[in-house]
């Protein structure tokens, strides 16, 4: 624990640049199991500890929570050794990145933690955020969101979760046919026939 404190103070330096896919320190082929339940748990308790004062300023804020989940996924990327840890930055990340309505940031780090553990069901789990972040987002995030929702729709019917494509299409229908772009309704409209 001293050693993941000691890391972030190093690391740790503020900034406000917008977090771009990262590679982490492990080959594909390499990648780890995703941690226990109970190691989860006490890496989640570490992340907590450690960032108490990073995570108490940035609650609240949206945009504070995508600038501090951003600063997280960088140092993710350095903690090769430390796959638990990792794993519960990168959780720590994301939840900071749903509440700032950041769905980019989210698929950022869902591909990072894909990158680095296998066996996760990452359609399920882009789904699962959306669907959390859906309701709350606003009209100017809508063309990013519309987009991006359509990608995951057909992601989902490709593996064959269809429940999942059923509550994404639900969610991504009524904004999608209002959509600028003139491609965004053909798009459903082909998803749509898929179901």
């Amino acid at each position: 624990m001293i050693a993941l404190a000691l890391f972030a103070t190093l690391c740790f330096a503020p900034t406000g640049a917008q977090a771009v896919p990262v590679s982490l320190p492990v080959a594909l082929d390499d990648r780890s199991a995703p941690p226990s339940e109970a190691v989860l748990a006490a890496s989640r308790a570490k992340v907590k500890q450690v960032f108490e004062a990073d995570l108490a300023e940035s609650r609240g804020d949206r945009e504070k929570s995508r600038v501090f989940a951003s600063r997280l996924i960088d140092l993710a990327a350095e903690m090769g050794d430390e796959p638990s840890d990792r794993y519960a930055v990168l959780l720590e990340a994301q939840e900071l990145a749903e509440f700032g309505l950041d769905l980019s940031l989210v698929d950022v780090i869902v591909m990072t933690l894909d990158a680095g553990y296998h066996g996760l069901d990452v359609p399920g789990w882009k789904a699962d955020a959306l669907l959390r972040v859906w309701p709350d987002l606003k009209k100017e995030q809508m063309d990013l969101a519309v987009p991006l929702g359509l990608v995951l729709l057909r992601e989902l019917l490709d593996t064959g979760d269809l429940d999942r494509a059923d509550e994404v299409l639900a969610a991504v229908k009524v904004k999608a046919r209002k959509h600028q772009d003139e491609a965004i309704p053909k798009m459903l409209a082909e998803l749509t026939s898929r179901l």
